[in-house]
């Protein structure tokens, strides 16, 4: 190794690694001009490149009419670099070619995209232009339409690779094509335009994601858009206030008191702003457009309430209670309690699906060997599941570490209604002298973690 220890076998995936490598930048940079006829090429790649597997045929230096280069090649971990033995011509473009199947990484993986770059030691570039401009984000299954614009040659052909898996199109002179994604993702979308003699390839990203819901779904928070004044509220407990802004010219309109540690807070069907105060276990109804406090609603001795939310489609608050592990179902007009489930220790954040039907609820503080995640039928009131969320298997490194997610205080339900976001920190109950014989190390100890949980499979 490069530290002089000797060489090592170090296990590092538990599945067959089969990612290509692919280009992610090169120097000098495409279409540059006015290069020295001394330029050396660099290249960075997405994984660590297998040196034996660069050469003349996987690496290309060349005039447009195809005269190769000669030159010396040499590389470190994901960087390869090539210079010419003789110094380049002036007032001469050059292009830079990976070919497709040539250089591999060390797991044996050949690239599958071809790479392409051009430059010039002149002051102008003999090469074809074109604009490819970028989509709006396109649903699945729709159609999207991908164009290409405003080329400096006519009697051109176009090939499509839509980033999907699917084949690449044969050359044609449309320089327009549509595509059907059936899945969402962000796909890099690269057409090849050729004049038969110099080809150049442009890409975009294209997202594709499923439809949102109509009604949007709610959760618990800290910070909310009230639309009715585009105002953003904003909860401050260690002032025991809220903070109304501007949402368009971000000026304060007012701050007020509320009560006694505040925690969340949340917009009502009603007009109104609904703050928990987890200090005195009341919930502080302030008037939307002027900030008055209008009532305030008890809530159970001690309770320590934390998290609230409204059902999207009826006039129903949802709030938990901490200190005694509880959901309730609140009355938006009187503020009575109209239903009241146990769910376990240390309860915080709340989301509410689109159609009011379900309700997720984080537990707090984790159990020793996993995050948790429980299910309220909204209609009967009744906990219809809890949902694990897993250890994270690491590995401890600097940059990463295995752990427990803990410390669950929000939960966020996409647009879509397909998932639920989780963030949380990532306690390393995996690590030790007493658990695996190693010392805890700053990097690996605490880390944060996101959880996805999948609401048509209903796990993680």
């Amino acid at each position: 190794d490069d530290h002089g220890f000797g060489s090592r076998i170090v296990p590092h995936e538990i599945e067959p690694d089969t990612t290509p490598p692919r280009v992610n930048m090169v120097h000098p940079p495409p279409d540059a001009a006015n290069q020295p006829v001394t330029t050396r090429i660099g290249l960075t790649f997405t994984d660590r490149i297998d040196l034996r597997s660069v050469n003349a045929e996987t690496l290309i230096l060349q005039t447009l009419d195809g005269e190769r280069i000669p030159g010396r090649y040499s590389g470190q971990t994901g960087i390869v670099n090539f210079a010419p033995l003789q110094p380049l011509e002036a007032e001469t473009t050059y292009e830079i070619v990976v070919p497709a199947g040539g250089i591999r990484d060390y797991a044996g993986n050949p690239i599958q995209e071809s790479f392409s770059s051009i430059f010039s030691t002149g002051s102008t570039i003999e090469t074809i232009t074109c604009e490819f401009p970028e989509n709006a984000p396109a649903f699945v299954g729709g159609e999207v339409t991908f164009e290409v614009l405003a080329c400096n040659e006519e009697s051109l052909t176009f090939s499509w690779d839509f980033g999907d898996g699917s084949e690449p199109t044969q050359p044609d002179p449309r320089p327009s094509a549509t595509h059907r994604y059936e899945g969402p993702g962000h796909f890099l979308v690269v057409v090849t335009v050729s004049d038969g003699e110099i080809s150049r390839t442009f890409s975009v990203r294209q997202t594709v994601v499923h439809p949102p819901t109509q009604v949007q779904p709610t959760q618990s928070a800290t910070i909310v858009h009230e639309p009715d004044f585009d105002r953003v509220w904003v909860v401050n407990p260690d002032s025991n206030t809220v903070t109304a802004i501007d949402a368009e010219t971000l000026e304060v309109r007012f701050e007020r008191r509320v009560g006694k540690h505040p925690r969340t807070l949340a917009p009502s069907p009603r007009g109104e702003i609904w703050v928990v105060n987890q200090g005195e276990a009341t919930i502080a109804v302030l008037d939307a457009r002027e900030g008055r406090i209008v009532r305030h609603i008890p809530l159970p001795r001690a309770s320590r309430p934390y998290g609230i939310a409204f059902s999207p489609v009826s006039e129903i608050a949802f709030v938990t209670l901490e200190g005694v592990g509880r959901l309730l179902a609140l009355d938006a007009r009187s503020g009575e309690i109209i239903a009241d489930v146990e769910v376990g220790p240390r309860p915080r954040g709340i989301a509410v699906t689109h159609d009011g039907a379900r309700i997720f609820v984080t537990r707090f503080l984790s159990p020793s060997d996993r995050g948790e995640i429980l299910e309220i039928d909204a209609e009967t009131f009744t906990v219809t599941r809890t949902i694990e969320l897993a250890q994270d298997p690491g590995p401890d490194t600097e940059s990463s570490g295995r752990g427990i997610p803990n410390y669950l205080s929000s939960i966020t339900i996409s647009p879509d209604g397909r998932r639920a976001w989780v963030p949380s920190k990532k306690d390393n109950t995996l690590r030790g002298l007493y658990r695996d014989g190693l010392p805890l190390t700053f990097e690996s100890t605490v880390r944060t973690i996101v959880s996805q949980i999948d609401l048509v499979e209903n796990r993680e």
